[in-house]
Formats: C-alpha cells, structure tokens, sequence
C-alpha cells in the first residue's frame, strides 16, 4: 500500500485533478467476487482490477473488456495477454518465511528435501484459500520435478503434519511466524520477510529459498462496463508506475 498504491493515488490525482482515485484490498479471489457480484447487479464501481492472477479470474467471469496502451510494450511477449485482456505489472519471487530464535542458522532449510527433518514435524504452516498459497507450490515442484518424483516427495511432505492456515492473509501468516506460532511459513513473498521494519522484525523473521523459486506475475484489467477515468487509471499505472522504467523491464527479464 505505502510502496505502491497510495503514491500512484497521489501522483493520478494531480495530473487529473478532476477525477477521484479510491482503492479497495482484498485478496484476489475476493476482489473477483467483488467485481462479479457488481457486474451482476448493474452497478460497477471498481474500474480496475490488480492482483495475483486476478486478471484470469476475471477474464474466465466474463469481467473484462480489452484494452490496449503502449506501455504494454516495454513488458516481454510470454507475459503479455495475446486478447489484451490484463497486462502485468510485477513479478513476486517466493520463499520460505522462518523465525530465527525457532531455526537456528545452521538449521535453515537449503533444500525442498530439507523441510522433511523430523524436527519440523508439526512447525511448518502454508497458506489455503489463495492461488499464491499451497497450490502455487505443489505446482512448483510438479513442474521442476515431474509427477512421479513430486507424488514421491508430498507423500513424505504429508508425514510433516503441516498446518493448513487459513485465517488471513499471507502477511497475517507472516505476523504468526514472527510471534513463534509457527517455525516455518512456506510460499510467502520474498519481499515481506526482508521489508519487514527492523522494529518489527525484532530480529526474529528470515526468508530462504530452498531450490527452484516460485515466481508469479500480477496481472491488472480494465472492468466490463468501465467508463474512461478507468482506462485513465490504467494507462497511468503503466507508464507513470513503473512499466516504462530500464529497471522494470530487467526484473520481467530474468
């Protein structure tokens, strides 16, 4: 909110003095939800649409309208919507979250293989109900490894009794890390863990990659019925946000 999304509300409304900017967050099954259930009962408010794969969601609901800019040119073709029905707008890279006083450094999980010690029986959380979550890490590894070799390793990954948590947000799972409710949190953002304030982190919050990262894109549509303060909103988010920038377009290159 304070990296992004209140600076770009800020910089939009004084190029368009005339047009009022207002957010709303949720998780991105939510913010589908949202958006069909206005789309349903013919009264949009929300103009465009931003999160982790919320553009598919929505383009699968029958929610969008295509929509083209020129900014889309600065992104690399595979991470473009050939129907131009949501572009990207960052990549996340994807970790493991740990609290230090509960995993010592000489016992930070290097490997997926590692997270099977009997030591982390019970202490290891990953988060349901969102895309981003368990499903983005099973299908991780499916692809990495193949199906048998990852059937092999879930089956001893189940033995780990990993906690199903599903009472918030990512960040919430985060906080449950930090208070040492959970030793381990797997699939979080890279960027939480290490843009933790350092008074908040106190020292007790780490991130590790252990083998093949988990990367996924954010995608950002314009809503059916969307009128022009939309598409304004749209095509400032791209250029003036970022998508222009040398240093953006080397992050979707990697």
């Amino acid at each position: 909110m304070n990296q992004a999304l209140r600076p770009i509300t800020e910089k939009f409304g004084k190029k368009y003095p005339f047009i009022k900017m207002t957010h709303w967050r949720a998780d991105s099954e939510d913010i589908a939800q949202k958006a069909s259930a206005e789309v349903r009962a013919g009264n949009v408010v929300g103009d465009v649409l931003e999160g982790t794969g919320v553009g598919e969601q929505a383009v699968q609901a029958g929610l969008l309208v295509p929509y083209t800019t020129p900014a889309i040119a600065a992104f690399p073709e595979p991470y473009r919507d050939p129907t131009n029905m949501w572009t990207p707008t960052r990549l996340s890279y994807y970790s493991i979250a740990y609290n230090t006083r509960l995993v010592p450094e000489n016992r930070v999980p290097k490997t997926f293989e590692d997270l099977l010690d009997p030591q982390w029986k019970g202490k290891i959380a990953w988060r349901i109900g969102s895309a981003s979550g368990t499903p983005l890490f099973i299908t991780n590894l499916r692809l990495a490894w193949g199906e048998e070799k990852a059937r092999a390793y879930f089956a001893k990954l189940k033995e780990q009794k990993i906690v199903n948590f599903g009472a918030g947000s990512a960040r919430t799972l985060v906080d449950r890390v930090i208070a040492g409710e959970y030793a381990i949190a797997l699939n979080i953002f890279r960027a939480p863990p290490a843009d933790q304030p350092r008074e908040r982190r106190a020292g007790e919050l780490e991130a590790a990659r252990p083998g093949r990262v988990d990367r996924r894109h954010h995608g950002r549509g314009e809503g059916r019925q969307a009128p022009a303060r939309g598409a304004a909103a749209h095509r400032f988010r791209l250029v003036e946000g970022g998508a222009g920038d040398p240093a953006r377009r080397r992050l979707f290159s990697r």
